[in-house]
């Protein structure tokens, strides 16, 4: 997911998103404990877009928009 998509998108959009990709995180983690996570590089990439929301929602927030 790129920033320039995130950007076109509303608030209640980016919680929805975000909810939504903590509980995959949740996930992908518990299959990595039990050893059942087929692309390890999945955990980091849910991880980015994680950041990348917050960073966006933290942006909006300072900006005042």
């Amino acid at each position: 997911m790129k920033a320039k998509d995130l950007r076109q998108m509303s608030a209640t959009e980016w919680d929805q998103k975000l909810s939504g990709l903590m509980r995959e995180l949740y996930d992908l983690r518990s299959r990595a404990r039990t050893g059942k996570l087929e692309k390890p590089s999945q955990v980091s990439r849910i991880r980015k877009d994680i950041a990348r929301i917050l960073t966006l929602k933290r942006e909006v927030r300072k900006n005042g928009k």
